[in-house]
């Protein structure tokens, strides 16, 4: 490996890679070369796959990261006929593969100085990224901001991480809540429909809050939109795409967020 260790291939072993909700895994990977590691949640980083002989490469984003023990966690979707990660799916304990780069901001750093509270916005897999934010703000000394979450997902089957993310919201300063658009347990009361359907019930209000977006371009364009259209300051609205990425917003569901934030961002 050359000096260029902020862009080079770098050694990495899988220490686990298990599915934890349908088409959702956790990978795990232990970095096996002595250069720095300073990944945060929300950086991104390339992970390089051998497929069918070809040396694939795709981004990926920290959902968590230990300079210490010298390991990143990835929340990651297994994409129907993808180019990746079906053959990453499969990818046991010690396999080795490669990664590249710390690009993009982490989310801490992301967030408005004069933010009086976080909320954070996901579709999917984007809660892995949003759960390593706030598992690190929590144990941050002085943190005294409240944090929200909310995860869109098709039914219960989908949401990943729901022991760590209960585990956290025993913290007062954090609550979190599912939007399900197509639940299947007789028993569920949460929200139910897309995010941009539940947002104003769960939160009333968004004032002086910081708003960060990870997941599917349709949600996000359609609530920034909504959001910017409301008066909310673009300081304090943020996103990552996932996929999507050229969905417009929808234009009845912005003109009823908008309507309904105006004055409350």
């Amino acid at each position: 490996m050359s000096d260029a260790w902020e862009t080079d291939p770098r050694p990495v072993r899988i220490l686990e890679n298990r599915r934890l909700a349908r088409a959702t895994f956790w990978l795990s990977l232990q970095v096996e070369d002595d250069h720095p590691l300073p990944h945060r949640p929300g950086n991104i980083l390339s992970l390089f796959v051998d497929v069918e002989g070809r040396r694939l490469r795709h981004p990926y984003t920290v959902s968590a990261a230990d300079p210490e023990s010298r390991e990143i966690g990835i929340l990651y979707r297994v994409v129907k006929g993808g180019a990746v990660t079906p053959t990453l799916s499969w990818l046991g304990k010690g396999n080795r593969i490669s990664m590249a780069g710390c690009f993009s901001r982490p989310i801490p750093a992301l967030i408005a100085p004069e933010a009086t509270s976080v909320v954070g916005v996901c579709t999917g897999s984007g809660v892995g990224p949003l759960a390593g934010f706030i598992r690190e703000a929590l144990s941050t000394p002085g943190w005294t901001r409240p944090i929200t979450l909310i995860g869109g997902f098709r039914a219960e089957e989908d949401i990943p991480l729901i022991e760590q993310l209960d585990t956290m919201a025993e913290d007062s300063r954090f609550q979190w809540f599912p939007s399900l658009s197509a639940p299947q347990h007789a028993d569920y009361s949460g929200p139910t429909g897309r995010i941009s359907d539940t947002l104003p019930d769960i939160l009333p209000t968004l004032a002086g809050a910081h708003v960060h977006l990870v997941g599917n371009g349709g949600m996000i364009s359609t609530i920034k939109t909504a959001l910017l259209n409301a008066g909310m300051p673009p300081a304090r609205l943020t996103t990552e795409t996932y996929f999507n990425k050229a969905a417009a917003p929808d234009a009845a569901a912005v003109a009823r967020l908008s309507g309904f934030y105006r004055g409350k961002v």
